[in-house]
């Protein structure tokens, strides 16, 4: 007779091969698993914010022509012309100090080109 002590051995090694291969499978997706439940942990914000800024600096460009029959007459009309729109930024809160033209950039420079020259 067989007793049935001696039947379970031939289990073990199947039972012992599966409990095995359970345990592999545990620890492979422990890792993934373990990231994707920290993942969802994590709160992402996305927004959109507005903030009212009044700059302090600008700059312009602006273009004033003039013409004539005699270069005289055209100067005369260019400089009452500057003067008219340096007024009306004066007027608007802008400091006329901070005001550069290409006329006046331009005597600047001949004014060095003749102080060195003179030297």
């Amino acid at each position: 007779m067989t007793t049935p002590s001696s039947s379970f051995p031939s289990l073990r090694i199947p039972a012992a091969i599966l409990a095995f291969g359970i345990g592999f499978a545990a620890l492979l997706l422990a890792g993934p698993l373990n990231d994707f439940v920290k993942a969802h942990h994590a709160i992402t914000v996305k927004g959109y914010a507005e903030r009212h800024v009044e700059s302090d600096f600008a700059l312009w460009s602006a273009t004033i022509t003039t013409r004539g029959k005699q270069i005289t007459d055209a100067a005369a009309q260019m400089d009452k012309s500057t003067q008219a729109v340096t007024d009306f930024l004066a007027a608007q809160g802008v400091r006329v100090e901070r005001l550069r033209s290409a006329r006046s950039l331009g005597r600047a420079r001949h004014q060095a080109a003749d102080t060195a020259a003179s030297r």
